[in-house]
This record gives C-alpha cells, structure tokens and sequence, in this order.
C-alpha cells in the first residue's frame, strides 16, 4: 500500500495537508506524520513511505537534513520528496535541488498544486503496475516517462534478465546486485508490481521460456536449462500454473 509521509512541525500545517489529502486514501494511499526531523528518520525507517513532504525550517534536525540523509541511504533514496518551506529565495531552492529533492514548494502554497503531485504519482504507479504485471522478460514498448520508479524497475529487471541462465541466481543475488535490504526490495515491487522478488524473478523465467517456445528453436529440457531451470518436471508444472498449458502444447500456437 503506497503511503505519505507529512513533516512539519507545526500542527496546523499537518492538519492541514493530512485533510487534503485525505481522498486518496480512497485509493488505498496510507497517510503518516511525523512533527520533526528526528521523529520523521524514525517513522522514515520503520514505515519507508513513497512520497515525504518535508519541511524545512525545523528545529534541532531541519528538512535539508533529513533530505539529505533520506537520498545518501541506499534503501530510502528512490522515496520522492516534496520540499515546503516559507523561504522562496532561489538559494533555498538550489539547495533542495543539490540535496536530491524531488520537489520544491513554497508556503503559502497552492493546494491544488500538491493534489495534482498525489494524483500524478498515484496513477504513475498504477500505470506501472499494468506495464510490468506481464511480458517482463520480453521488450515491451515503453509508455512512461523515466521516473524513478520506472528506473529502478528496469534496473532489476535487466539484472534479472542477465543472470537468467544461471540455476543459482535467486533473491539473494538480486539482494545483492541492488545493494538493499530483502524486506524493501520486498515492499518496493509489491507496491510497484504487486509480486514478491521471488514471484518476479520466476515470472521472467517463464515468460522468456514462453518466447523460446514460440521460436521453437529448443526442445523443453533446453528451454528450461536456457531459463535457468534445471528440473523438467518442475518447470512443466510452473508454466502450466502460470500459463494454463503445457510448455509442450503452448510450443503448438
């Protein structure tokens, strides 16, 4: 489930962004809320929300901080972030900028204009979630923009795709090339595809399967090899789970 993350230390503020946003948690978005810098790297690390607004003038830990500690982690530094402040000088902007912000907002601002970033990335997802939930393995023509999310799908996916002949590669090597935690490479992709790693990487193995067996080039046995699996049977048995037919009578279409 997607979440937000709101930071500021005034409760009004929070208030207020917590009750215009309140809409999308129709759409299944999670609203979280933290009244400082401190408390914000806390829930940031427990919770690892997909969007943050982030105040900067804070005490004690203020937003570039904490901007700048959230896109230095590995782990945390794909979570879009929405700067809000009630400086509007170009210097501030700059170094929101520089600091790896997604976003910058200058208070008082434009409510409609935080709506519309809610919506933009929500749907981003979504259309994500579609363009990703079949045909991973096999070149599909690309309908979204570079976004964040986008580049790191396609960075797991071509990962995923070089090792496909290797019987051993497995969550733990993919863990590995990403340089992140099993529990967010976890939640990231079931957010973004709604499958596990392990899901993931067993879909891309039967569809560039199913791709083999159109071209009829290889017998089962080798295509299963070719796909990184080394049993026969068990790969009969996965394909026809996942596509309703034998690899034999698929090879047939």
């Amino acid at each position: 489930m997607p979440s937000i993350l709101i930071v500021d230390d005034d409760p009004v503020i929070r208030n207020l962004l917590t009750q215009i946003l309140e809409e999308f948690q129709e759409s299944g978005v999670r609203l979280l809320t933290a009244e400082s810098g401190e408390a914000a790297m806390e829930s940031i690390k427990r919770e690892k929300p997909d969007m943050i607004f982030l105040d900067v003038m804070m005490p004690k830990m203020n937003g570039f901080e904490v901007c700048d500690m959230v896109k230095r982690n590995p782990e945390t530094k794909d979570i879009y972030i929405i700067m809000l402040t009630a400086k509007g000088q170009e210097i501030d902007k700059q170094k929101a900028k520089e600091l790896g912000s997604d976003y910058y907002i200058t208070k008082p601002f434009n409510m409609s204009e935080l709506v519309v970033r809610i919506s933009n990335l929500v749907l981003l997802r979504g259309k994500l979630r579609l363009k990703y939930n079949r045909f991973y393995a096999l070149g599909a023509e690309k309908e979204i923009s570079g976004s964040v999310d986008e580049r790191f799908l396609d960075k797991v996916l071509e990962i995923i795709n070089r090792n496909l002949r290797d019987f051993s590669f497995d969550v733990g090597n993919l863990i590995v090339y990403l340089g992140m935690s099993r529990t967010h490479l976890t939640r990231k992709l079931k957010i973004l595809t709604g499958l596990t790693p392990g899901a993931l990487i067993r879909n891309i193995r039967l569809e560039k399967a199913a791709e083999l067996l159109l071209n009829k080039s290889c017998n089962v046995t080798e295509v299963a090899n070719s796909v990184g699996i080394s049993n026969p049977s068990s790969f009969t048995k996965s394909f026809r789970n996942y596509f309703g037919v034998s690899p034999k009578d698929y090879s047939k279409h």
